[in-house]
């Protein structure tokens, strides 16, 4: 289990370090209010090109990404995959496994989604 969870803390702190500031310090430094800054990364028409364009130049330069959690939730859509798998310390432990799970997460976050990996346990049916 600390094998997993050194690895998705890894992966955590790597996504930390893509966001560099929240969209309300990004429209502080644009000058435009927070709903318009989320129209214009949205490419929502009502948005004017040059105010799209001064916001998106801004994103880019600070590195802006959208908070999956937050954004998703504004859309009541969570956009999470559950990979359930039985309780196999051994499977947790292997190294492919890892790398596979690696691969999971990374191909899911950049689609907008997230990973959850609940525990499984089996549960005997207990006959009366």
């Amino acid at each position: 289990m600390y094998v997993l969870s050194r690895f998705l803390m890894k992966t955590l702190e790597e996504r930390g370090k893509m966001m560099k500031i929240t969209m309300a310090e990004l429209a502080r430094k644009c000058g435009y209010s927070k709903a318009t800054v989320s129209r214009a990364l949205a490419d929502d028409p009502r948005v004017k090109p040059e105010t799209k364009s001064l916001i998106l130049e801004v994103a880019a330069q600070y590195n802006y990404q959208p908070h999956m959690v937050a954004s998703n939730l504004a859309k009541r859509c969570t956009k999470t995959i559950g990979l359930m798998f039985p309780k196999a310390p051994r499977t947790i432990a292997d190294p492919f496994f890892l790398e596979y799970l690696h691969g999971v997460s990374e191909t899911l976050f950049e689609q907008g989604y997230s990973l959850l990996i609940p525990q499984v346990r089996r549960q005997r049916v207990m006959e009366t």
